[in-house]
């Protein structure tokens, strides 16, 4: 993906390293021990776009796994799409 100019919302924002994510993203069949989580879940954004990210979050556990929503907790990425200087503000 760096080759192409992407870079993980998630890793960029929390600061941590592909295989070192503290959060997980999959509990393999709805399980929560150690053995059955993984952070298989990631939303790349181009590299110019890093500064635009305000806000980077996953859905709780209570929510969706415990709920059995889905095996999954989303990870959301909020990014403003437009420049600063770009908006056009109401007078």
């Amino acid at each position: 993906m760096r080759q192409l100019g992407l870079v993980s919302a998630y890793h960029h924002h929390f600061k941590v390293i592909h295989g070192e994510e503290p959060d997980s993203t999959h509990y393999w069949r709805y399980q929560t021990e150690t053995d059955s989580i993984f952070h298989i879940d990631y939303c790349f954004v181009p590299k110019g776009w890093l500064k635009r990210i305000k806000r980077v979050q996953l859905g709780a556990v209570t929510d969706w796994i415990d709920t059995r929503l889905s095996d999954h907790v989303p990870l959301v990425v909020d990014v403003r799409l437009t420049r600063v200087s770009e908006r056009t503000h109401p007078q």
